[in-house]
């Protein structure tokens, strides 16, 4: 039995955990940060890996009585791609009217 309330093999014991509960500390902070930096880069850069669309040569459209946006890039657009990123990217005035002549590209 110890004089003092703990033995030294105790005190080398507890500080064995505490080193390794401080390990196992560092080691989950750093794959956190590692995928909050994956995700901040995936939002940012977009994913690396998505497929890229095939992209035809451009060519007029005339607008039609009824068309919108959306109409038009169902028509131009592979359902496999984003539709709202390929009417960001085309760029046109969203005032659309029957008539109107527009140069776009369509995502396959």
């Amino acid at each position: 039995m110890c004089k003092t309330s703990w033995c030294s093999s105790e005190i080398q014991e507890l500080k064995s955990v505490i080193s390794i509960v401080k390990g196992e500390i560092i080691m989950r902070n750093i794959i956190l940060s590692s995928l909050i930096i994956l995700m901040a880069f995936v939002v940012l850069v977009g994913n690396p890996l998505a497929e890229k669309p095939n992209v035809s040569e451009p060519f007029t459209y005339k607008v039609q009585k009824g068309d919108t946006l959306w109409d038009i890039a169902e028509k131009n657009v592979s359902p496999k791609f984003d539709k709202r990123e390929w009417i960001y990217e085309m760029d046109i005035d969203p005032l659309l009217k029957p008539g109107d002549t527009i140069t776009i590209v369509s995502w396959k």
